[in-house]
């Protein structure tokens, strides 16, 4: 048992040892942690696994950029389209001339048909030409969201386009815009439409 004894006093002064660091570790200061998606002082906002944060554009703060290169980039420019206003025609109609991103322009220039701010802009009327097929896709819904009689004359030769995905576009947009020229084109194309877009002639023909 004697020899014991200096066996079991080191194990206890160990012990007491262990339950010092700890005392002191559990009293010392820690650092705040935010919670993600607080705002800091600068007024950005930090998101999960960030390490600054995160400028938010809005309508009146410029394009937020021409070339997106991630998701959160992409949800800026799909969001500043979508709540942009007449303030912003100029960012919107620079983008839609001079992006090579073609998700980039064809929000803009939705947005540029919402405004009323694409027929009278010949720049603008050539992307129905443009070699992507977003872009044009995305010009002929522009034209139908401007809701000008104008652009009737545009679209009717569409019609005719090899992409069916776009004679639909067409077909909406000429629903939309919901002249007699425009119905008599909806009309006389029927004959030659697909079970599809016959389904989407008699919603834009029910439209008006």
């Amino acid at each position: 048992m004697a020899a014991r004894a200096p066996l079991l006093g080191a194990v206890l002064a160990a012990l007491i040892a262990v339950c010092a660091v700890l005392a002191t570790w559990r009293s010392a200061p820690r650092p705040a942690v935010s919670p993600a998606g607080a705002a800091d002082d600068s007024g950005g906002a930090h998101t999960a696994g960030s390490t600054g944060p995160v400028e938010l554009a809005g309508p009146r703060g410029g394009f937020p950029t021409l070339d997106p290169a991630d998701p959160a980039e992409v949800r800026l420019v799909v969001g500043f389209c979508a709540d942009a206003g007449a303030e912003d025609l100029a960012a919107l109609r620079h983008a839609a001339l001079h992006s090579e991103n073609p998700l980039v322009v064809g929000n803009a220039v939705k947005a540029l048909g919402r405004l009323k701010a694409v027929m009278g802009d010949d720049e603008l009327l050539a992307l129905l030409d443009d070699e992507r097929p977003r872009v044009r896709d995305d010009t002929v819904v522009a034209l139908g969201n401007s809701a000008d009689p104008r652009a009737t004359t545009l679209l009717v030769p569409l019609l005719g386009a090899e992409g069916r995905a776009q004679r639909t576009l067409v077909i909406q947009a000429l629903g939309k815009i919901g002249t007699e020229e425009a119905r008599a084109a909806l009309e006389q194309f029927a004959p030659r439409a697909t079970d599809t877009e016959r389904a989407f002639l008699r919603q834009a023909l029910a439209d008006h």
